[in-house]
């Protein structure tokens, strides 16, 4: 009897939300938003053509600082200026009505407290749809806001701690412990709102270091990873589906997301056109037909 619709293994998608294209010179290109990086309407167009063609979230990266080569970088990249993640997110959740909405967070910066707070308000904001992506950050000293950095080597145990920390913090209340008494309302010590409404976010983790796989078999409901060739990505699947069982997981309980970087057309000329343009190149798969 053949699989029924219900039964079948669905592909997930996610969109790499970014204000001008993955690509470093697409700001460059004669069609694209000189400004879009903080440009509320761009974003929401296409959190909404994602959600329209049935993608399942919304990735974006963030970092609260300039990169480690800032000088280099900003000669040819485009504008370094953009919100802050978890304020970005909440307006796309008012645009949108099922699509997961993921953000990237720095350890480095964020105290435990006010994240677990961010991201279980995103979580009540979004009726459930938020993502946590946790970075140690790496900034230069020179371009770094407040905050300790933390060295690649702890990387990986930093984050797995800090992890278990937000757990901790929004693990405060049971599920319904929160009563609404006008005459009775206690204060506590534990976070100031109700659970998130599945207990946690959406843990995402990226990485495909031998440190990186075991937080992600570990913690993370999914993962972001980008291969160079098909038979890269088939022995990261296998290898990190293999560790989830050493810590007590089946391997459907992390999904895996390997990047891809479509150059889309109508036709397959269109597409073939794009990825040929001279300035900017456009590298990626070709791919035809619409959202």
């Amino acid at each position: 009897m053949s699989a029924t619709r219900t039964e079948k293994k669905r592909l997930k998608l996610s969109v790499f939300l970014s204000g001008n294209s993955r690509h470093l010179a697409a700001w460059r290109h004669t069609d694209a938003s000189a400004y879009g990086e903080l440009n509320l309407t761009h974003y929401i167009q296409i959190a909404k053509t994602a959600e329209r063609g049935k993608f399942d979230a919304i990735f974006l990266a963030d970092t609260v600082d300039l990169s480690e080569n800032s000088d280099q970088a900003l000669n040819l990249s485009g504008p370094a200026d953009r919100f802050e993640a978890v304020t970005l997110l909440t307006a796309l959740s008012h645009a949108t009505e099922r699509i997961g909405l993921i953000a990237t967070a720095s350890i480095a910066h964020s105290d435990p407290y006010n994240l677990a707070s961010k991201f279980a308000s995103l979580d009540h904001i979004s009726c459930g749809r938020a993502g946590c992506n946790l970075v140690a950050g790496n900034a230069k000293p020179e371009y770094s806001g407040p905050g300790r950095q933390i060295g690649y080597s702890a990387h990986f145990e930093n984050v797995g701690e800090y992890i278990r920390v937000l757990s901790s913090i929004w693990d405060s209340w049971q599920y319904e412990a929160y009563v609404y008494d006008q005459q009775n309302y206690l204060t506590h010590a534990g976070l100031n709102m109700a659970a998130p409404y599945y207990g946690y976010p959406v843990i995402a983790q990226s990485g495909r270091s031998d440190a990186a796989m075991e937080l992600a078999a570990q913690t993370a409901d999914m993962v972001f990873s980008a291969q160079g060739a098909f038979e890269d990505a088939k022995a990261f699947y296998s290898k990190l589906k293999g560790k989830l069982v050493k810590y007590g997981r089946s391997p459907e309980q992390t999904k895996i997301m390997s990047a891809v970087f479509p150059v889309i057309g109508r036709t397959e000329r269109e597409a073939r056109d794009k990825y040929e343009m001279p300035e900017p190149r456009w590298f990626g798969v070709v791919v035809s037909g619409k959202l």
